[in-house]
């Protein structure tokens, strides 16, 4: 909803933010592959090992739930079962495990989520791209 409400052009993806760093009229970000973009406002929403939240100074400590979520998104038009969910959520329950998928991208996706019960918690430093 937040990149619907952005003028044409403004959004790009694929970039992997390494910095962020306050200036006088703003703030400067700048990419693992090198960009350097200025600024009026960062909205940090990337996730449990947000570079965002680190380079302002706020640290976190997550812990497991004892469940971990397995995702992947797959093309609607691969699913010939995808027109039957009407562009609602599905979800399949069982012990201890759930299952769930919706569309995503106006339907062109299907969102999947398998949640399994883990005794490990990874503590990978991801790229999350924005």
């Amino acid at each position: 909803m937040l990149a619907d409400t952005q003028p044409e052009g403004t959004l790009h993806l694929g970039h992997c933010l390494s910095q962020v760093r306050e200036t006088n009229g703003g703030v400067q970000l700048t990419f693992a592959h090198g960009t350097t973009v200025e600024a009026d406002l960062v909205i940090g929403a990337d996730g449990i090992h947000s570079v965002v939240q680190r380079e302002i100074g706020l640290k976190t400590y997550p812990s497991s739930e004892g469940i971990m979520a397995y995702r992947g998104l797959i093309p609607s038009e691969r699913l010939t079962w995808a027109k039957d969910i009407g562009g609602k959520m599905t979800m399949w329950l069982g012990k201890g495990r759930s299952f769930l998928c919706y569309p995503v991208s106006s339907g062109r996706l299907i969102n999947m989520v398998a949640f399994v019960p883990t005794n490990s918690f990874p503590n990978d430093q991801a790229c999350w791209m924005i």
